[in-house]
């Protein structure tokens, strides 16, 4: 908005719904509290616009022209005060045949402790390349399978993890 106090042109703001418990409030409609400007380095003296909140409410995107960028607008992530940094993996490679070819193969990731099914990927069917991102603190099984070749199956403990960390496992199927 830059219809409040801004640092620059468009700032971002934050409210909070009141939702009042107390008796003589009940059936009244909730009312939101004074937006609050982010302030820096969130905001800088350009526009910073286009916000967008993730799903999980835990950080946010927008657009801003700050120094240092690429150039015009750019692309900004942040982290929502008052919540924590996820741990997480990227875990990535490709997966191919004996002759070095890529493979297109459904990649099954179980969770060892539930024994849950944590996601089903699909490497490209071109590149053979793969890409999942998964939380840490679990013991997983990766397997990866195709038509006409033997599963491929790999162990990974990340209770001992923390933070953000990428890890590359390249796969190569046999023939069965």
């Amino acid at each position: 908005s830059k219809g409040h106090a801004t640092m620059g042109g468009y700032d971002i703001f934050k409210s909070v719904l009141d939702l009042k418990a107390e008796p003589e409030y009940i059936g009244q409609p909730p009312q939101w509290k004074e937006p609050e400007n982010m302030g820096y380095p969130i905001n800088s003296t350009d526009d910073d616009i286009y916000f967008v909140l993730s799903t999980s409410g835990d950080h946010g995107y927008y657009s801003s022209q700050k120094p240092g960028g690429f150039g015009g607008q750019d692309i900004y992530v942040l982290q929502m005060p008052g919540t924590e940094a996820k741990s997480l993996v990227v875990i990535k490679g490709v997966i191919i045949a004996p002759d070095e070819s890529p493979v297109g193969a459904m990649i099954t990731l179980t969770d060892d402790e539930t024994g849950n099914t944590e996601g089903l990927y699909n490497s490209n069917v071109k590149t053979g390349k793969y890409l999942m991102v998964v939380a840490l603190d679990k013991k997983y099984t990766l397997m990866a399978s195709a038509d006409g070749y033997k599963t491929y199956s790999e162990s990974f403990d990340f209770t001992k993890e923390g933070g953000v960390k990428e890890i590359v496992v390249p796969i190569r199927l046999e023939k069965e």
